[in-house]
């Protein structure tokens, strides 16, 4: 998140995204990208603790990863679902 916002916010800006949708999608495919294979951190980690193998851990988060993937893919397509709270906080959005 660190090294990338500097490098991909000025380009999504040019591009005319909203700064609030911009970062929830950032916040994300980087979530899910500490999720999935081969990278995956919290799946590896999650996998050594509670000594499992990969795929038995897999087979369970499928539901999961298919209902967030889902979220992200709504949140991409449809901006205003998030942008509706901070609109009705009254944030200019």
């Amino acid at each position: 998140l660190i090294l990338l916002t500097p490098i991909l916010y000025p380009v999504a800006m040019s591009f005319g995204f909203n700064p609030y949708h911009f970062g929830l999608i950032m916040v994300l495919t980087l979530g899910l990208g500490l999720l999935t294979p081969p990278v995956g951190t919290s799946l590896w980690a999650g996998c050594a603790i509670a000594h499992m193998p990969i795929e038995k851990v897999i087979k369970g988060f499928l539901p999961f990863y298919l209902t967030y993937l889902t979220v992200l893919i709504l949140i991409v397509v449809f901006p205003n679902i998030a942008l509706a709270l901070p609109m009705s906080l009254g944030y200019a959005v």
